[in-house]
């Protein structure tokens, strides 16, 4: 499933984007695992209840490292 930024009114970290993916797959956000590679990420799936990685290779190299942290840091796509 495929939510782009600009499908729903409200933006990351708001977490209706990973709702709506889990809804229409039909399964509840715990049941789903988000991956991204920014602490927005990281914040969206925390506010939806969805386990996280974080792509340590991604778009902030300084995600991680605050207040709100992943399940996992992954350091190479294979770790997946």
């Amino acid at each position: 499933v495929l939510v782009a930024g600009d499908d729903l009114p409200c933006m990351k970290p708001h977490p209706a984007m990973l709702v709506h993916a889990c809804e229409t797959l039909g399964i509840l956000t715990g049941q789903a695992v988000f991956v991204g590679d920014s602490g927005t990420d990281v914040a969206a799936a925390r506010a939806a209840r969805m386990p996280v990685l974080l792509a340590g290779w991604g778009y902030d190299p300084t995600a991680g490292e605050g207040d709100v942290m992943p399940d996992v840091i992954l350091r190479d796509a294979r770790d997946v």
